[in-house]
């Protein structure tokens, strides 16, 4: 039987940098091509393309106004039975497969009544970086996709870990939640924890050989942000999601 690793987080939270670590340790992520670089992401976003326009379809037609993302409550997809088999098809002789792409946080449930024994690697970052990353990006960009609000931003970002968290207090022995600044930080204690706890055949990589932590240093707070974050109780939530990730 496969070892399937989901890997996500709310976009902007680092989910590219963690899937392009394990992709250079061995972690086969993609069947077919990956999605281009883009604005952001100028090594790419390590995404399988099929796995990302199905997921990205299936957002869309249940919440047309989304852009495939931008979901800032539950919703209900239509299909995802029918469409992930040709999907499954293609991988089931890999070993040891995975995927990454931020939108599987909004299919955690259908992904996980598919794929048996599944594991989840979430990868979650303050939300203040966050919004900073995606407030950049829409400076930017000009591609449509971008687009999105201050308001809309920090809703996502609670929905987004909000449904990691609860989905992880429902499933801890099939998920590791890991705050990005640790990560960073401690990159050998994290591939140790995948390697033994979720039985991964990994090579150690050192993380600084990828990224400078320079990268993720999008955390000044105006005073616009600190009245959302009041508002959002984005601290809170942050407090909470710490408390349940692995310890380093």
């Amino acid at each position: 039987m496969s070892k399937v690793v989901c890997i996500t987080g709310m976009h902007r939270s680092g989910t590219s940098l963690l899937a392009s670590w394990l992709y250079e340790q061995g972690l086969k992520l993609d069947s077919g091509g990956f999605v281009g670089s883009a604005v952001g992401n100028k090594k790419g976003h390590f995404e399988d393309e099929e796995i990302m326009r199905f997921q990205a379809d299936l957002i869309k037609n249940a919440r047309f106004e989304s852009k495939g993302w931008v979901v800032k409550r539950p919703i209900q997809v239509n299909g995802f039975d029918e469409g992930v088999q040709e999907i499954l098809k293609k991988r089931e002789a890999m070993p040891q497969w995975g995927w990454k792409d931020p939108r599987t946080v909004l299919l955690l449930n259908e992904w996980n009544k598919t794929i048996k024994d599944l594991k989840f690697v979430f990868i979650w970052r303050e939300a203040d970086g966050v919004i900073n990353s995606l407030i950049k990006r829409k400076k930017k960009s000009k591609h449509p996709l971008d687009q999105i609000s201050l308001i809309n931003s920090y809703k996502c970002w609670v929905h987004y870990n909000r449904t990691i968290l609860d989905f992880y207090k429902q499933n801890p022995t099939d998920c590791v939640l890991i705050n990005l600044d640790n990560f960073l930080n401690q990159d050998k204690k994290v591939f140790e924890f995948l390697k033994d706890e979720f039985e991964l055949h990994l090579i150690f990589k050192p993380l600084n050989s990828l990224v400078e932590n320079s990268m993720f240093s999008e955390k000044s707070t105006n005073w616009i942000r600190k009245i959302y974050n009041v508002f959002f109780k984005t601290h809170q939530l942050e407090k909470e999601l710490l408390k349940f990730s692995l310890k380093v």
